[in-house]
């Protein structure tokens, strides 16, 4: 059970923006600080998916600039590549002054990375002296590999067919002992990374819903609610929240958030409906942890078939991991908490990725409406029949499906969502 543990605290990582810009240039910084000099040309080649996951979004602390030529210089400026996905917290207005500069120069070149690894990033650049390429593959912060002027200053071992860029072997995940070890684990062990992302995760959908302006998503949503005078239900104000946190975060929002499986968003969708829901509730500090430990192992545990970036929506398997967490608060056991599952995602598997941007928003809180149902469904004795679709006799026969049907089903849908979102 310490692998559970471990894997907590690899996957609750503190992140500013979204991570697939910040990852750019978290592996630009590397670059450029081997580089040493001012670059000169820089060539960046990326997967689909981080094309796809970097075109619309606001690169933060950059003034509201977007794309992976912004990502990439910013990154660059930075050097600060210790301070991996917070490589941008200290970006300063001269550092922007910077980048409007270095953004006239049009140094960097853009390419599409033809690699069988759904996340994998190279860059390549020459100064007056020096030459550096830097690559980074199958998880946001692993870089694998620096050579400069032909030597080589870093290496790690990596499979290209390997897409869990972990020491930690995740087939020791299962619905059963996820929820055995939210029952027994001394908290101490794990307390300090969920409380860290209680703060940061809570302190964005506060914050980020006073800074949107009246016409956002989540001010529409909040202003029907309170027409229909439903807002003062959990559920109501658990998706407000949520879509709160995501739109500011996407509108370049200058606020960490604690990811889970290597998204913010996702981070977000496992713990904000629990902590909505726990203040409602007026659970106990321990309940609430321990429904955190459900929820993100849960979303971790589907995540491991689909793999950190896919066609398929994270948010799908979040919300769900959310609503499981919610049960578990509530008192519920085992076999409500596998319908849950199973209902949620009979219903809604397949809900395509199409980059990160602000209707990212939309899909986590038609995610929660579905993992909502599903919850109101399962608590009911009311569930799915294996056969009924991808349904299966045994939860995780399901979630093995879902991974199979995201990883392997979906591989052409990503091929022709990069095509209709790059064509003109």
């Amino acid at each position: 059970m310490n692998q559970y543990s471990d894997i907590l605290k690899e996957e609750l990582l503190t992140a500013l923006g979204c991570t697939e810009p910040i990852a750019i240039a978290l592996l630009a910084a590397r670059f450029a600080d081997a580089l040493e000099e001012e670059p000169l040309a820089i060539s960046i080649k990326c997967s689909g998916n981080i094309i796809k996951n970097v075109k619309s979004v606001t690169v933060p602390n950059t003034g509201g600039l977007k794309g992976i030529e912004v990502a990439v210089l910013a990154g660059v400026i930075s050097k600060n590549w210790q301070a991996s996905l917070e490589v941008l917290n200290a970006f300063s207005d001269a550092d922007r002054a910077r980048l409007h500069e270095l953004l006239k120069r049009d140094i960097v070149k853009v390419e599409h990375l033809q690699s069988p690894a759904v996340l994998h990033i190279t860059i390549e650049g020459k100064s007056k002296h020096n030459t550096v390429f830097a690559e980074l593959i199958h998880s946001h912060t692993n870089i694998v590999k620096v050579v400069k002027n032909g030597a080589v200053l870093q290496l790690e071992n990596y499979s290209m067919a390997d897409c869990v860029a972990s020491k930690i072997d995740r087939a020791c995940l299962n619905i059963k002992d996820i929820l055995h070890f939210a029952d027994t684990v001394d908290l101490d062990s794990v307390s300090d990374i969920l409380t860290h992302q209680e703060t940061l995760n809570s302190r964005i959908f506060r914050e980020g819903f006073q800074a949107l302006p009246e016409k956002s998503i989540a001010k529409a949503l909040q202003r029907a609610a309170t027409q229909m005078s439903i807002d003062h239900l959990p559920i109501t104000k658990a998706k407000i929240a949520l879509v709160a946190a995501i739109e500011a975060r996407m509108l370049g929002m200058s606020s960490p958030v604690v990811t889970n499986s290597g998204s913010g968003t996702q981070g977000l969708c496992v713990s904000i409906p629990v902590l909505i829901f726990a203040e409602e509730e007026a659970v106990s500090e321990e309940k609430k942890l321990r429904s955190l430990i459900v929820s993100n192992l849960i979303s971790n545990h589907q995540k491991t078939g689909i793999g950190k970036l896919s066609a398929y929506c994270g948010a799908v398997s979040a919300t769900t991991a959310a609503m499981a967490g919610i049960a578990y608060m509530k008192g519920y056991g085992y076999d409500t908490i596998c319908r849950i599952i199973s209902n949620s995602l009979a219903t809604i598997s397949g809900m395509v990725c199409d980059g990160a941007k602000v209707s990212c928003a939309t899909k986590a809180a038609t995610g929660l409406e579905t993992a909502f149902l599903a919850y109101t469904m399962a608590v009911e004795g009311v569930s799915f029949a294996e056969g009924d679709g991808i349904v299966k006799g045994d939860i995780e026969k399901t979630i093995c499906a879902v991974g199979d049907l995201a990883a392997q089903g979906m591989r052409e849908t990503d091929t022709v969502l990069l095509k209709i979102m790059l064509e003109q």
